[in-house]
C-alpha cells in the first residue's frame, strides 16, 4: 500500500503535503529554484495567487510546493517512457535541470533521481541541446515529490489557519471570476 502511495504522489495524483497557506501580495513576485536574490528565476507568481508554505527556508524566504506551472527537465536517455504519461528512471543517476517558463534553455542543476524513481511527463516538446554525436534531448518533468521552490518572505501574506491552500500558483476563485 505504501509502495503504490508513493507512486500516485510521484504521478501526481496526490498532492504534496504542504504547510500554512498564503496569499501573494506583491504584484509580481519571482519564483526562484533557490533562496537567493541572484538564484534562477522559473515562474512569477502574481498578486491574488495562493501559495503553500513547507518548511526549510531561511530567514526572509518562505519554501513553497512549486507552483502549478514549474517544471524540470530530465536527459531523456536517463528514463524509460510509460503508456500512462509517467516514466521511470533506467538510469542510475538521472540528470536533472530546472525549467523555467518562457526560457530557452535549461537552467541550473537539480539533485539527480536515482534509478526506479517515477516521474510524471508533462506535455510540452522535447528539448535538444548541442550538435551530432553530442546531441541530448531532454524531457519536461513535473517536479520531483519534496522538490521546493522559494519566494521572498514580504510577498506573501501568512494565513496560518489555511492548512488546504490552493496548489501553490492558483488563484481562488473569486465572485465573478
Amino acid at each position: 500500500m505504501v509502495a503504490l502511495r508513493l507512486a500516485a504522489l510521484w504521478l501526481g495524483m496526490i498532492a504534496p503535503a504542504g504547510g500554512p497557506g498564503g496569499e501573494v501580495i506583491s504584484d509580481a513576485l519571482e519564483v526562484l529554484v533557490e533562496p537567493d536574490d541572484s538564484g534562477y528565476a522559473s515562474s512569477e507568481l502574481r498578486r491574488g495567487d495562493r501559495v503553500r508554505v513547507v518548511p526549510g527556508a531561511g530567514a526572509g524566504w518562505l519554501a513553497i510546493v512549486p507552483p502549478s506551472d514549474a517544471f524540470d527537465w530530465v536527459d531523456a536517455s536517463s528514463i524509460r517512457a510509460g503508456s500512462d504519461g509517467g516514466a521511470e528512471v533506467v538510469a542510475d543517476r538521472a540528470p536533472v535541470r530546472s525549467g523555467g517558463v518562457g526560457a530557452k534553455i535549461p537552467g541550473p542543476p537539480r539533485p539527480p533521481l536515482p534509478r526506479g524513481t517515477a516521474v510524471r511527463l508533462l506535455d510540452r516538446p522535447a528539448l535538444m541541446l548541442g550538435e551530432g554525436p553530442k546531441a541530448r534531448s531532454w524531457r519536461a518533468i513535473a517536479p520531483p515529490t519534496g522538490e521546493v521552490r522559494y519566494v521572498r518572505a514580504d510577498g506573501v501574506r501568512p494565513d496560518p489557519s489555511a492548512t488546504d491552500a490552493a496548489p501553490s500558483g492558483e488563484r481562488e476563485r473569486r465572485r465573478g471570476d
